[in-house]
């Protein structure tokens, strides 16, 4: 079971690290299950030197205060890496920031997506490797959220994970320690917040903080049937003066944005239902579905789910940090490497 998940800054890091890179947001553990790193994936690059200044929430206000001479860069984008060698700046920053002295000779487990491309694994491979890492496990994302909900993934009885990540979401229904059927969206949580951030922006001419955003979007749905009808204050800088401005928005407007975008993602577990074998989808009538992953926790999810899909929908315990769980399960495995199709690799 893992233990606390309360952040710390170490100096001696234990000899297995579990490494979550998320779109969104990464983390690192030690086996032991306790959060030594939690940032967003972003980094702030120089615009004149193109040198990483730093990274998460250090890196997003940097390029707030100076946005002429700092740069926010992700190096992923939809759960693929989009720029190598940001990442492995990205990587290296995290261990400075976070003063993880012994990242190098250590063993690390990191979480894939199912459709991973060999230039992708390659790429993280490359990245470990500068870092001074001894050993790479490869483990598929929602194997690893399988195992952080509690769930035995070499069981032959069918388990459905359902990850409602930012980027996109991602359904798997397990067996014998395999996705025997497997989707992703094409949309994610942060879809969302960007459409609500462009649609203020054309339409009312306010730019609104990112954190705004997401309390509007977590507001709305909190309201459930009545967030059609509620009208939704929203402070930001105006587009033409930059000063600070107000405006009054429709609920029905900024929901009209967000259905769409969650039915996508709903789409992605009925479409992983639709690919299942018939003789698993009995068991997922008695299991339900595992919901993990930061929209996993927007009110109205599993009851969502639960109308699109006919199956009990319920959330993990810990929703954003169950891969990670996952993957400090995967460390403390007795087995050599409790997914088949992604080996060890020796660095």
């Amino acid at each position: 079971m893992v233990g606390s998940w309360t952040p710390r800054r170490v100096g001696e890091l234990a000899r297995s690290i579990a490494l979550d890179i998320g779109s969104k947001r990464t983390r690192i553990a030690d086996s032991g299950g306790e959060l030594l790193a939690e940032v967003e994936t972003v980094a702030a690059v120089d615009a004149f030197s193109y040198k990483v200044e730093a990274v998460g929430d250090e890196a997003i206000e940097i390029a707030a205060q100076k946005p002429g001479r700092y740069i926010l860069a992700a190096p992923i984008e939809n759960s693929k890496i989009k720029n190598v060698g940001l990442l492995n700046s990205f990587l290296a920053r995290l261990a400075k920031s976070c003063d993880l002295k012994s990242f190098s000779r250590t063993k690390v487990a990191v979480a894939m997506p199912n459709d991973a491309k060999i230039m992708d694994i390659r790429a993280i491979q490359s990245c470990l490797s500068d870092l001074g890492v001894k050993e790479m496990l490869l483990v598929d994302s929602c194997l690893a959220a399988t195992m952080g909900a509690g769930y035995d993934p070499s069981s032959p009885n069918g388990i459905m994970i359902a990850d409602l990540g930012a980027s996109r979401a991602e359904a798997a229904i397990i067996a014998l320690g395999e996705a025997v059927s497997w989707s992703a969206s094409k949309l994610g949580g942060a879809s969302c917040n960007s459409q609500i951030f462009r649609f203020i922006e054309e339409s009312y001419g306010i730019v609104v903080p990112r954190d705004v955003i997401e309390e509007i979007k977590v507001g709305l749905l909190k309201k459930g049937k009545r967030a059609s009808q509620v009208k939704v204050s929203i402070w930001g800088r105006s587009v033409k003066t930059g000063v600070p401005a107000s405006v009054i928005v429709p609920g029905e407007d900024l929901l009209g944005l967000m259905v769409p975008i969650l039915d996508e993602m709903v789409g992605a577990l009925v479409d992983a239902l639709s690919a299942c074998p018939p003789e698993i989808i009995s068991d997922l009538y008695g299991s339900g579905i595992s919901l993990v992953g930061g929209v996993a926790l927007l009110e109205g999810m599993p009851e969502l789910i639960e109308s699109k899909t006919g199956l009990r929908a319920k959330r993990a315990d810990t929703p954003q940090a169950t891969v990670t769980q996952g993957l400090c399960a995967v460390l403390n495995s007795k087995r050599q490497n409790p997914i088949p199709q992604l080996q060890p690799v020796d660095l």
